[in-house]
C-alpha cells in the first residue's frame, strides 16, 4: 500500500464480500458502508449469514466505524449522476461518456462518496464502476481487491 493510504481506512465494496472471507481482524481495522450491508443483505443469504451481518452492524455502529450516507450526501451523489448522465463536462476530464441508469450507479457513488467524506479508500473488483467518478470526486482513491490482498 502507497504512503497515502496509511493514513486511510478500507472501505470495502460488496464484491469484496462476495468473492473472499474478510476475517474479524480486519473487519475490526475497516469501515463498512449502511449501503454495502444493504446490498449484501437483500441478496438471498440464510440466516445464519444475516445473522453474522446483524453482527458486524452492532459491532461496526459502536466503533463508529458503520458509515450511512447523509442527505448531503444523497444530494451530492445525485448531482452528480445527472452530470454523467447528461454527459456534462467535467471540470477535470472533458466530457463523459454517458451512462444509461442513474440507479445503476446510485450505491456506488454513495459509497464513493463515503469513502471521501471519512477518509476512506475503496477495495473493489469493480475498478471500472468506480473510475468514472474520478472526474467529479476529488480525494477518491481505489484499489483493486487483489492489489490491497497481496
Amino acid at each position: 500500500m502507497g504512503r497515502t493510504l496509511k493514513s486511510k481506512h478500507p472501505l470495502f465494496d460488496t464484491n469484496v464480500f462476495i468473492e473472499r472471507d474478510v476475517s474479524d481482524a480486519l473487519l475490526s481495522q475497516m469501515y463498512l458502508s449502511t449501503v454495502v450491508l444493504y446490498e449484501l443483505i437483500a441478496a438471498n443469504i440464510d440466516d445464519s449469514t444475516l445473522a453474522q451481518y446483524t453482527s458486524w452492524k452492532s459491532a461496526l455502529s459502536a466503533s463508529n466505524q458503520l458509515l450511512t450516507p447523509t442527505s448531503t450526501d444523497w444530494f451530492e451523489c445525485s448531482k452528480l449522476i445527472r452530470n454523467m448522465i447528461r454527459g456534462r463536462k467535467s471540470k477535470t476530464r472533458g466530457n463523459v461518456q454517458k451512462i444509461i441508469s442513474a440507479q445503476q450507479q446510485q450505491n456506488d457513488a454513495l459509497i464513493a462518496r463515503s469513502s471521501i467524506t471519512h477518509n476512506c479508500f475503496v477495495v473493489t473488483s469493480n475498478v471500472k464502476d468506480f473510475e468514472r467518478f474520478l472526474p467529479y470526486m476529488k480525494g477518491l482513491v481505489i484499489v483493486p481487491t487483489d492489489r490491497f490482498f497481496s
